[in-house]
């Protein structure tokens, strides 16, 4: 009996437990994903994680890490940075840092090796690049609806191995079969977005300035366009290529790889990359920001590490942050993460339970520190307006209104509208603190009136595009904590039978365990 307890409280709690993203949280990405829409891709301000810091180097490079990477992809990390390694002898790609040893020849057998700095680390033949695609995929497939879709970038770090062992022959590799990067990455994912696809967008006058407004052949697509139009899930990028001058890679790969993969520095592609944050970020962002491309900054630096507010401030400047240290409790990284929406608060919006005292809280609201919160739409407050013909121009129409009637008081030449980025949405800041009147709170137009925790632009008649969907899936969530009940005393009544229990002559104990886990299920269909 015993065991059999333990085993009902391990599925229990793994079904309880199995969500791991915050419901405000979720929501919140959804809607600053819409709002990207029309932002190019290399304008996108994205959480990041290096890989082999944060999980690789304490879990080790072993099988045990896939449900690590695939937490972190369901967590909302949209950056991956990866260091790959060519293993000149074996002609292969390998993600352990070090050679393999020449003795063991099981792929599932975990070795413990040493660099030359007397580094350690646990690797796995068996665990790989592929491995790692193998999560992308599955993460790729379980979102690839209009509503969970995202748009994942991945970059790859190159580094040369010269082992000195002579490994057994079944060990290498052929000339013939070397392992290129793009024809590893396109065996397990099926939907990145090639080099060559950027440059037939180039060619088809689909790419954009990054002011995002005319037309360049040395730009970028939209977001939408990307994910939306060309049903693309990931982007593969060579951040570095460290590889020796002579490595054998160079010499037969390299043009290869190059029409499947962004390669930074050339065929007209480049990263961004910042070492710290200065008191000119949030000037420098609006002056500049928009003509870097792809803005990242890693906590490469031994003396620092990112804090909450340094990570947050990098976010407002449009920068990506990539976490590139471990943690300890390694859940801490989620308070990173929680954090990385440009756009609304810390546990915003708010949840719709579907009662009357919510009806009225459905619109959006914009702070003096730039975040979003749910508010009243039948509350007065400011109005934030959008020049219509230039980048990070708004204007405060310091007349309090609702939020129904706000549209009609924005002056000639601006709209009513909602940042779609987060220069955009930094600009709208600075703009309302330098208020005079001391003004904290101003509408934007963003509102989920029509379907509960849909959030839209276009006034309060705007329409949900997931309506159907939406009113599906809550359905499902709320009868799923019935069902996980129902299924509990399944298997409950079957280890009962292996265990040899007669459930009569344990009835009081029965009852007793049975209304703890029963007293959340739902009678009948909710409605």
């Amino acid at each position: 009996m015993k065991f059999m307890i333990i085993a009902i409280s391990f599925l229990i709690s793994y079904a309880v437990n199995c969500l791991t993203i915050d419901a405000s949280l979720e929501i919140g990405i959804l809607s600053q994903r819409d709002l990207s829409a029309n932002t190019t891709i290399d304008q996108l301000t994205l959480p990041g994680i290096n890989l082999n810091q944060v999980v690789f180097n304490s879990i080790g490079y072993t099988n045990d890490s896939y449900s690590y990477i695939t937490d972190l992809l369901n967590l909302g990390s949209s950056i991956f940075e990866i260091n790959v390694y060519w293993n000149e002898k074996l002609a292969i790609w390998q993600v352990c840092p070090v050679p393999y040893s020449e003795n063991v020849t099981e792929l599932a057998t975990i070795q413990k090796l040493e660099n030359d700095d007397d580094t350690s680390f646990k690797c796995q033949r068996s665990f790989n690049l592929s491995t790692i695609l193998t999560a992308f995929s599955e993460h790729f497939a379980e979102t690839d609806t209009h509503l969970n879709a995202d748009l994942m970038q991945m970059y790859l770090n190159l580094y040369s191995l010269n082992p000195a062992y002579d490994y057994p022959d079944d060990y290498v590799n052929s000339a013939e079969k070397y392992e290129s990067l793009s024809s590893i990455i396109i065996s397990e994912v099926s939907d990145i977005y090639k080099y060559s696809d950027l440059k037939a967008d180039r060619a088809n006058n689909k790419t954009y300035s990054s002011d995002g407004r005319s037309k360049s052949f040395e730009g970028y697509p939209t977001f939408s366009h990307v994910l939306f139009e060309k049903y693309k899930r990931l982007i593969p990028i060579v951040a570095s290529n460290n590889l020796d001058s002579d490595s054998s890679y160079n010499s037969s790969l390299l043009d290869i790889d190059s029409d499947y993969i962004l390669f930074n520095g050339s065929n007209g592609f480049e990263l961004t990359s910042y070492t710290f944050l200065n008191d000119t970020c949030q000037s420098d962002a609006l002056e500049n920001g928009e003509k870097k491309p792809f803005k990242t900054i890693s906590n490469q630096v031994s003396e620092w590490n990112f804090t909450l507010d340094s990570y947050k401030a990098y976010i407002e400047c449009g920068i990506s942050p990539i976490l590139n240290s471990s943690f300890s409790p390694y859940d801490s990284i989620s308070d990173y993460l929680n954090i990385s929406l440009w756009s609304w608060n810390v546990n915003q919006p708010t949840i719709g339970t579907g009662t009357d005292e919510d009806e009225d809280y459905t619109c959006a609201l914009f702070d003096s520190t730039g975040g979003w919160r749910v508010g009243s739409c039948s509350e007065q407050y400011p109005i934030a307006c959008k020049n219509t013909s230039t980048n990070f121009e708004w204007i405060i129409a310091n007349i309090s209104k609702d939020y129904f009637s706000a549209g009609d008081y924005c002056p000639a030449g601006t709209v009513f509208d909602t940042p779609r980025n987060a220069l955009d949405n930094l600009a709208l800041m600075k703009t309302l603190n330098l208020e005079d009147d001391d003004v904290s709170d101003v509408w934007i137009d963003l509102n989920c009136i029509n379907v509960e925790n849909c959030w839209v632009t276009g006034g309060p008649e705007a329409s949900c595009p997931y309506a159907d969907i939406i009113t599906k899936k809550l359905l499902v969530e709320m009868i799923t904590p019935a069902s996980v009940v129902s299924f509990v005393l399944l298997i409950l009544t079957i280890l009962a039978k292996f265990d040899n229990v007669p459930i009569q002559s344990n009835r009081r104990h029965w009852k007793k365990l049975i209304n703890e886990y029963s007293k959340d299920e739902y009678e009948g269909v909710p409605s």
